[in-house]
This record gives structure tokens, C-alpha cells and sequence, in this order.
């Protein structure tokens, strides 16, 4: 009789044992599909506004620059971007300033592309924090962000 109650037990371990393991599996995996579909989303968001920042500024330095093109590439720009996060409004200030002014020297272009650097560096922080990478290493900069929110 003991060594069937021995066998029973061990049997109910088992399964329990596996039944936990196939919910973890599941969890795990059902979390890394979400993870790896918002990665790939940033990662199209990045290389969307990174074209579209590039055709801005190309556009904005031509000595016969077009207000309108501008100003529609902006505003294809601002579908991409949220007004009420800090972490886009040094880019948004830039995109403004360039529709007011002429480009004269290299202090607007650097001015626009450090706008356009910290938002492009911002997102793919946050990239990196949502697959779970480098947290300790980017902290001051996680934490930035998330302030940013």
C-alpha cells in the first residue's frame, strides 16, 4: 500500500510540476510575441521618421526651399509624434523654428539634428527597455525617458 500512495505522489508531482512549467511556457511565450511585435513596430517608426527628418532638413537647406513642401513633411512628421510628451517637444520647437527661418548657417542644421538625434535615441531606448535589455547599463537614460512619458 505504501508504495502505491509513494507512486500516486509521485505521479501528482509530476503532473503538477508540468502543468506549472506549460503555463509558464505560455506566459513566456505569449509575452515574447508582444515584445517582438512592439520592437518591430519602433523599429519602422525609427525608420519612417528617420526618412522623413531626412527629406525635412534636405529640403529646408536647398537655397530655393519650398515653405508648403516643408510644412507638409512636417506635418507628416507630427502623425508620427505625440504634442503632449516632453520626449518630442525639443523636435517639434526645431521643426518650428525651420519654418520660420531661412537656413543661413550649420548652427540650424546642428540644432535640428540634435533634436532629431534625442528623439531617435529616445525611442530606441525605449525599445530596448520593452525586449527587456540593458537596463543597468542605460538606467540614467531609462529613467529619463520614463519621466518623459
Amino acid at each position: 500500500m505504501s508504495a502505491q500512495l509513494a507512486l500516486i505522489i509521485a505521479t501528482t508531482i509530476t503532473s503538477v510540476t508540468t502543468l506549472l512549467v506549460l503555463i509558464f511556457n505560455t506566459l513566456t511565450s505569449n509575452r515574447k510575441m508582444l515584445t517582438d511585435a512592439v520592437t518591430m513596430n519602433r523599429m519602422r517608426w525609427i525608420e519612417e521618421v528617420r526618412s522623413l527628418m531626412h527629406e525635412f532638413i534636405v529640403e529646408y537647406m536647398k537655397p530655393s526651399c519650398s515653405q508648403s513642401k516643408l510644412a507638409r513633411i512636417k506635418a507628416k512628421i507630427d502623425l508620427y509624434i505625440r504634442f503632449d510628451s516632453p520626449a518630442y517637444s525639443a523636435l517639434e520647437e526645431e521643426l518650428d523654428n525651420c519654418l520660420k527661418r531661412k537656413y543661413e548657417d550649420e548652427s540650424q542644421y546642428r540644432d535640428y539634428m540634435k533634436a532629431c538625434q534625442k528623439t531617435l535615441n529616445d525611442v530606441w531606448v525605449r525599445i530596448k527597455i520593452e525586449a527587456g535589455m540593458d537596463r543597468a547599463k542605460n538606467r540614467d537614460v531609462v529613467e529619463e525617458v520614463r519621466k518623459a512619458e
